[in-house]
């Protein structure tokens, strides 16, 4: 089950950095739009003083280049605005993509609660038994919890590649049966790595 929740992390993550980079390809064709609006209003403003001051032929000439300038002005404003409208048709679908993990991941966790009720029960059995809890944010090479016994809650945190699984086992188990167990384990870390 842990699994399924770090596959769909992943693809939020995933997710995430397209919308990012969607944005960020939006901003960029912004600017450049913008970039371009301002050039094309120059040499229009230009073009413009450049007619008035000519006249016949050549100001015929200019009057159609100005209109070229225009007709291109409002090409890229069209550009424009269909680059901002995919932006948003974007980030609705990965808003829409985004339900849809949450919504399956939480089918996947029912499921594997309905499946497998008999592995959850074991579960269960094992951990009161033991009187063992794991902690689950922790290192790779690491084991840490702690035990309850009769004298109460004791910590433990040992490094698996520096203690050996018949190591840990036995302090694990000598330390659900009695406070004699804290002393070999104290021992036992000072030869293995501290947490």
């Amino acid at each position: 089950m842990e699994q399924a929740n770090f596959n769909f992390e992943n693809v939020l993550s995933g997710i995430s950095n397209i919308f990012k980079e969607v944005n960020e390809k939006a901003a960029l064709a912004k600017q450049k739009n913008d970039e371009r609006l301002q050039i094309l209003k120059n040499d229009a403003k230009a073009l413009q003083k450049l007619l008035e001051s000519l006249s016949g032929q050549e100001g015929q000439q200019k009057a159609s280049e100005m209109q070229r300038v225009e007709d291109e002005l409002s090409s890229l404003g069209l550009e424009y605005e269909q680059l901002t409208s995919n932006g948003a048709d974007l980030r609705q679908k990965v808003d829409l993509a985004k339900q849809t993990v949450q919504k399956l991941g939480e089918e996947q966790k029912q499921r594997s609660l309905a499946v497998h009720p008999r592995a959850r029960y074991s579960v269960n059995v094992y951990r009161d038994m033991s009187k063992i809890n794991w902690h689950e944010d922790h290192e790779p090479n690491e084991l840490k919890g702690f035990v309850r016994s009769k004298a109460g809650l004791k910590t433990f945190c040992f490094d698996c590649d520096k203690q050996s699984s018949f190591f840990i086992a036995n302090s694990l188990w000598e330390m659900g049966e009695d406070d004699s167990g804290e002393q070999n384990i104290s021992r036992g870390q000072k030869q293995g790595a501290a947490c």
